[in-house]
This record gives C-alpha cells, structure tokens and sequence, in this order.
C-alpha cells in the first residue's frame, strides 16, 4: 500500500538502515506488521500510514502529534519517519522538521489494544448495570495503551482524521477507535502520591550499601543494598524506575524498587 502524500511525491530509499532488508522480500514478507496507523494531518493536508511498534516509541510520536495539534503548529506533527509499504522500506520526506526515527516492531505491541476495541467496549456498555464500574486496569487494559488510546482520541478532537487498520489475509479492515465520550465514561483512577514511576535521571553516592538517584529530574532518594555501580549502569541503560517514596526523619527513601529496561517490557505498567 502506497503512501497517500500531496505535497511530497519523491521518495528516497534507505539502503544502508539496518531497517532495510528489501534484498530479502520473502524475510519482510514474514515480519511486516499486520497493524498500521493512518493519520491526515489538517495542516498539512497530507496522509501518511506508519507501522506500529513498541508501546514506547508508538506513546512519544502520538504524544508529539497531540502537543503540535493542540498548539495549532503549522509545522509536521511527527508519527514516524521510516514507513514500510509494499514490503520496501521508504523515507517520508515530509517530516523534515524533526529526526527521522524508525517504529520499532514490537512483539504482539496491539494484541491488547486490539482486544479493547472489540470485546471491552460491549463490557463497558454492560458496567451501566453494575454498582461499582470497572477501571481500564480491571478490564487488563494497561496504562501505556489507555494513553495511545487518549492521543488518538485529542488526535480526532484537534481535527486529524485517524484510523486504525488491521491486515488480515492481504484485506485491510479498519478498527474502531473510541472517542474522547468513550474514554471519560470510564472511571477514572486516583492516583498514588507516593507511587514513583520514571526515568532514571540521576545518581549519587550515599554509602557503602545504599546510593541516592533521581528518578526524571525528580528529589533524590536513597535506595538500601545498591551500589553507586549499579545504579550509574542501570542509568546508561536507560532504566524506568518503579517504587514506593517513604519519608523518614525528613529523608526520601525509595521502597520495593525496580529497575526496568525497554527490552524488559516497555511501557507496560
């Protein structure tokens, strides 16, 4: 499937990204994607599908599509910059403001999403009924895709007409997405002050056993049996942090912490 673009219409191919394996049709045959997301954007007047890839790489563009949108930028909200179309690997010269960046496939990224969009939104239509309704999680909607969810959703309110499509057995049929309406019927969950989720910022030497880090630019905290050594390590490889924030005697400790890398499991929280 071609890429639908008004305005540019020269496409460069990318014969040394370690993406393009377009010497070996039958290799990306097998490994294309079955999902792809379309997004006309109202400025530009132009669409574009991208694959999908990991929850993480798939939350930022959509997260900087929204953030272009709701600021009315007349410039390209960036989706992707690599696309795959007829089994080839082609750039999309039009996002020429921001870093061209590849959608990372991920493993099964959609299986859940997809899943929200069938069978969810009849339970949600049948929790009217109950006396307690239940939230995304007790449905075992993660968080990572209730937010994708809510980018597409400002997406559509900011003016861009987005769609869903799914591949099955060389027919696109595209999915239902649910609205902004959609997604504030559901409960909304308070959340945990002490609750720390983020990047590992920051580290810092506390004592033999314990060390203090930062977690996205936040307050540090001391973290018991942890050397400075795993910590800086944990920190180039760009770990997500989860934990609990204790304040004891006027010093933030952080509890039952866990460090995370991307290839452990993205954004599923």
């Amino acid at each position: 499937m071609p890429i639908t673009d008004s305005s540019v219409t020269a496409i460069h191919k990318i014969s040394s990204d370690p993406l393009d394996q377009s010497h070996h049709p039958e290799q990306v045959a097998a490994e294309d994607p079955p999902y792809s997301l379309v997004v006309h954007h109202p400025h530009l007047e132009r669409e574009s599908r991208g694959r999908l890839g990991t929850d993480e790489e798939i939350l930022r563009f959509s997260g900087k599509a929204v953030s272009s949108l709701a600021a009315e930028k007349a410039g390209p909200a960036l989706l992707g910059g690599i696309f795959s179309t007829d089994g080839r690997y082609e750039q999309d010269l039009c996002w020429a403001d921001e870093p061209q960046v590849a959608l990372i496939e991920g493993e099964s990224s959609l299986e859940v999403l997809i899943s929200t969009l069938s069978e969810n939104r009849r339970q949600l239509a049948a929790n009217a009924l109950l006396d307690e309704p239940l939230s995304h999680r007790a449905l075992h909607i993660p968080d990572s895709r209730m937010a994708l969810l809510w980018n597409l959703a400002h997406l559509r309110e900011a003016g861009a007409r987005v769609t869903l499509r799914c591949n099955v057995d060389g027919t696109e049929i595209e999915l239902p997405l649910p609205s902004k309406d959609d997604l504030d019927a559901l409960p909304k969950l308070a959340k945990d002050p002490n609750q720390v989720i983020g990047q590992l910022t920051g580290v810092g030497i506390q004592g033999a056993t314990s060390c203090r880090v930062e977690v996205t630019r936040g307050k540090p905290m001391i973290v018991e049996d942890m050397t400075v050594a795993d910590a800086a390590k944990y920190m180039l490889d760009g770990c997500r942090v989860t934990g609990t924030k204790v304040e004891e005697g006027g010093v933030l400790y952080l509890r039952d912490a866990a460090f995370e890398t991307n290839a452990q499991g993205g954004l599923d929280l």
